[in-house]
């Protein structure tokens, strides 16, 4: 019988069993080390690239927060020609806040209230349809 190469699979009818086995799970965890090193590489560039991307949404949600700033500025500087400046600044204050309210009263509205209940459904029908099964 001709010597094998270290790695080469030898004729399915002339290899023992145990060789075979070995093989296929030498090459299994090949495999499988292969995939996750592929997962790690793949989820670390995308985890870059998200960062990068967060970092430029906030540094443009900075520079719409000073945006509004200064529209809110402009706005109390128009009122200020036929109101007190005091008075003026207080009004654009008293809308700004009365706006920031209502958006926080919708965010509130829409959060989560009954964290995740497809799960907890799915636990208590199993618990229910276990129960009668162990007793």
């Amino acid at each position: 019988m001709e010597s094998l190469e270290r790695g080469a699979i030898p004729p399915l009818d002339a290899a023992p069993t145990n060789a075979l086995v070995k093989e296929l799970v030498q090459t299994m965890t090949q495999l499988v080390k292969t995939h996750v090193e592929l997962a790690k590489t793949e989820a670390l560039t995308q985890a870059r690239r998200e960062i990068r991307a967060g970092a430029f949404m906030a540094s443009a949600g900075l520079v719409a927060l000073y945006g509004l700033m200064f529209l809110l500025a402009a706005g109390a500087a128009a009122l200020s020609i036929v109101l007190p400046t005091w008075l003026a600044l207080l009004i654009v204050s008293v809308v700004a806040f009365g706006f920031a309210g209502a958006m926080a009263g919708i965010g509130w509205s829409k959060r989560v209230k009954r964290p995740l209940w497809r799960t907890r459904e799915m636990i208590e029908e199993d618990v229910r349809w276990l129960k009668p099964r162990t007793a």
